[in-house]
């Protein structure tokens, strides 16, 4: 009985398991829709954050002339992207230094003038500075060989002490100059332009109101009554264009009005705010016998060098007059006209045309 009932056991057991040889039924095939790739929604983009440029370098005032650019971005950026503009633009070699270092060695730096870089890429914030490279001081002025060197100061300064503190240090150093000063500010300085004719300069024709005479709007009236109503001593026929804004009509008009167009051979460059160090080396470089320099009255540099310009000047064999009778070697040097030594044939205020009363024919403003 209990060799049956064992028996029985097993086969309700192997009634309830599947045969191990069974094949289970294919289960069903549901379709799953799958929309084409072209329709599909594109995944939101996800914000770049531009890269940065943490350091450059030249920076600042008397950089070498031979100084590198150097760039770095604080991450590699795609090359090919980066865009870097010299303005004005300049020979060099650029070249990546590695993959986050851009540098560039020109052939030469400008001395003495403003250089502006400007650094831009599609994943970059844009940078922009400037920087000035140094004017090398020569170890002697040109030979001067007892020629002058004419000094020229222009335009006229906010504060009287200016003006009136240059008069002084010329003085002081025995040079005798000429100014241009426009007519409006030597109007309201009656007792400078007297005290600097009585000390030996002379004060000149800058127009009245410092205009460039050549800009379009500019009419024959107005460019006329301009240099009409510009200052003047009294003897000074010397006329000097504001921006060297000249051409054919301006030097018509004041030859009518009985002036000669008086420039300049050396920019000091004191009118950009450049370092003491570079207007005094660019002066005494570029000094020659009967060479025009151009100042401002306003410049500190230019005030700050007197002293020192003058001593090598002089020693470099310099007269620092206007006055051809100071200079027993004078004579015209390049850029000079033969009249510029004349400056006591200009015809008096009462026979210059003057502006009607009303400002009418003289353009726009």
């Amino acid at each position: 009985m209990r060799g049956l009932g064992r028996v029985l056991g097993l086969l309700a057991i192997a009634a309830v398991l599947p045969q191990a040889s069974a094949r289970p039924e294919p289960a069903a095939v549901v379709p799953v829709a799958v929309a084409p790739l072209a329709e599909a929604a594109a995944p939101p983009a996800l914000p770049i954050e531009p890269a940065r440029v943490i350091d450059v370098a030249p920076i600042g005032e008397r950089v070498p002339l031979d100084s590198p650019l150097v760039v770095r971005f604080e991450r590699p950026v795609r090359r090919d992207a980066v865009r870097v503009e010299l303005v004005p633009e300049l020979e060099g070699e650029a070249s990546w230094l590695d993959d986050t270092t851009w540098s560039f060695v020109p052939k030469r730096w400008r001395q003495g003038r403003r250089q502006e870089v400007k650094v831009s890429a599609p994943d970059l914030d844009p940078v922009a500075w400037t920087f000035r490279a140094r004017v090398p001081m020569p170890l002697a002025a040109p030979p001067g060989e007892g020629s002058r060197l004419i000094l020229t100061f222009d335009d006229g300064p906010n504060d009287r002490r200016q003006a009136d503190r240059l008069l002084d240090r010329l003085n002081e150093l025995g040079i005798r100059a000429l100014f241009f000063p426009s007519g409006r500010w030597a109007a309201t300085r009656a007792d400078w332009v007297e005290r600097a004719k009585r000390e030996g300069h002379r004060v000149c024709n800058h127009t009245l109101s410092h205009v460039n005479l050549t800009a379009a709007w500019m009419t024959e009236a107005r460019i006329r009554d301009e240099i009409a109503r510009g200052a003047g001593d009294g003897e000074c026929r010397l006329f000097r264009p504001p921006l060297m804004g000249v051409d054919a009509r301006v030097e018509r008009i004041a030859k009518e009005l009985g002036y000669e167009v008086y420039l300049w051979d050396v920019d000091s460059r004191d009118w950009e705010g450049a370092p003491a160090e570079d207007v005094l080396a660019t002066v005494v470089g570029r000094a020659g016998p009967e060479r025009v320099v151009l100042f401002h009255i306003h410049a500190d540099a230019t005030f700050q060098i007197l002293p020192p310009l003058a001593a090598k000047l002089r020693e470099a064999g310099y007269v620092l007059s206007w006055d051809p009778a100071d200079a027993p070697n004078a004579r015209v040097g390049a850029g000079g006209r033969p009249e510029w030594g004349a400056l006591s044939d200009r015809p008096s205020d009462a026979e210059l045309p003057q502006a009607d009363a009303d400002g009418s024919g003289l353009g726009p403003p």
